[in-house]
């Protein structure tokens, strides 16, 4: 099914590339996931009628062996009443001119229609034959069976995964739009977490915790950065405020500003690494001055911000087969596919982490910790029923990058509408109307377009700003090297 899955997207490839196809629905572009349902319903509609064609044709072969059995019976018929005539008048001497006319019609006959008889057993002989070679051929009534749809929802929740999103929230003409720039070999996790790598990135930084930028003012070739105190700003959305039920309060931007935890911080060049989430809120958690150009806002919307679910499970001892470092589950109904669909096992740790994707990350968004646990747990059983039974539950965590107000979501995607340009234009920098100068950079792996929804995309970013950043204050270095 994996092949046919990717034949699917092939399939979805060529009615973009080829055909057209999102130009078939004025103004109301088509998905990658509204394409391949179309393409599997035309593919059902195939089957139906090469299947109606099937039997349509045993049908006539059928009718054909019938009409030739009806044929043959009547020569049959014929052939002994012929044979009843010979018989008469074979034996009567002095037959008179009309009974030897008979006598000789009736021999005639009985050869002829012996021969039309012989010819017609040997036309049903073929016929039969015909027919049991393609009764031995029988057709498939539909295009997948249950189980084959169930493990193509499979791959499709893979998919999902990699984007973030459902199918149907993805562009059809651009959503692989980075596939050819795909570092080649296997994937790999690093031992100690991706923390390890900012933790090594930011020795000797001077980090502000707890300090939530609200307002960026990037008007004059100083940039203010107006911050407010967030120790007390719930992460998770579905919190309260400590001690109080309103959300943040508003911020100025008078330089130096300190008065109810509000700072403000001044720069030459600000770097935004916000994830697109941040940027697309509404209202806007960040406020910048002036508004950010129409070019930069409307390729924010236009670029999707997904979510992705994961259940963390550490259990005492490691039940399952070591042999691989990841394993499947294949869900029994197209909403669920994407529900605790895929198990990483981690190096040699009891340790298990469940992946959830697609409609199921909205779905299971409303469940608690418990209920989500629980239901790993028990497709876990299904999978590992008796080698499960002697293992226990240490710890569990489960993460909800959606409800966090500094994330809104996962990673990135190409949504309808979008193409790769729009990463390009998220990586532009802005200049303010009296800076004179670009003074605010973006970066994360929103912003790039060859590694877009990845750690080393993300990274990479950074450097790409940080570079324009030098060549804006510093200017452009020369690389070129003196001749010896």
């Amino acid at each position: 099914m994996e092949q046919e899955f990717n034949r699917l997207l092939a399939a979805s490839k060529y009615a973009s590339s080829q055909l057209g196809f999102t130009e078939t629905c004025p103004g109301r572009p088509v998905s990658l996931g509204q394409t391949i349902e179309l393409i599997i319903m035309h593919q059902e509609q195939l089957v139906l009628k090469k299947t109606e064609k099937f039997y349509r044709n045993l049908v006539n072969l059928q009718t054909e062996i019938r009409d030739q059995a009806k044929q043959a019976q009547t020569l049959y018929s014929r052939i002994e009443y012929e044979k009843s005539l010979v018989k008469q008048l074979e034996n009567k001497r002095g037959r008179n001119v009309k009974e030897e006319f008979q006598f000789k019609s009736a021999v005639f006959n009985v050869n002829d229609f012996a021969q039309q008889y012989e010819n017609s057993m040997k036309s049903i002989k073929i016929l039969q034959e015909n027919f049991a070679e393609m009764k031995k051929e029988v057709p498939v009534d539909t295009y997948m069976s249950t189980q084959d749809r169930n493990i193509l929802d499979w791959h499709a929740a893979n998919l999902e995964f990699a984007n973030s999103t459902p199918l149907n929230n993805v562009s059809l003409s651009h959503w692989d739009q980075d596939d050819v720039n795909e570092f080649p070999g296997d994937h790999y996790s690093i031992e100690s977490g991706l923390g390890v790598i900012p933790d090594t990135l930011s020795e000797g930084l001077d980090i502000k915790f707890q300090t939530a930028v609200r307002n960026v003012d990037y008007n004059t070739s100083i940039v203010v950065v107006n911050t407010e105190d967030a120790s007390k700003t719930p992460v998770c959305r579905r919190e309260k405020p400590v001690g109080s039920s309103d959300s943040h309060s508003a911020v100025k931007s008078e330089t130096g500003s300190s008065e109810g935890g509000e700072r403000s911080f001044n720069a030459d060049a600000v770097v935004v690494t916000v994830p697109l989430g941040v940027l697309k809120e509404d209202p806007p958690l960040i406020t910048f001055k002036p508004e950010l150009p129409e070019w930069k806002t409307q390729a924010i919307d236009r670029l999707g911000f997904g979510n992705l679910m994961k259940i963390v499970l550490c259990f005492d001892k490691r039940f399952w087969d070591t042999s691989t470092n990841m394993f499947g589950f294949v869900n029994s109904n197209y909403l669920s596919r994407g529900e605790c669909f895929l198990f990483n096992s981690l190096w040699s740790a009891p340790v298990l982490v469940a992946l959830v994707a697609g409609e199921s990350n909205a779905i299971m968004d409303e469940l608690d910790d418990e209920t989500i646990v629980q239901k790993c747990l028990d497709k876990l059983s299904v999978v590992y029923k008796e080698s499960m039974k002697n293992s226990q539950l240490k710890e569990k965590l489960v993460t909800r990058w959606r409800d966090d107000v500094f994330c809104g979501g996962a990673y990135s995607y190409v949504a309808i509408g979008a193409t790769g340009d729009d990463y390009d234009l998220l990586a532009k920098p802005v200049s303010g109307l009296r800076s004179g100068k670009n003074n605010l950079f973006f970066a994360g792996e929103h912003t790039m377009r060859n590694y877009p929804a990845t750690a080393h995309g993300a990274y990479l970013s950074g450097l790409n700003a940080a570079s324009q950043v030098a060549d804006q204050l510093l200017g452009v270095v020369d690389y070129a090297y003196a001749q010896p």
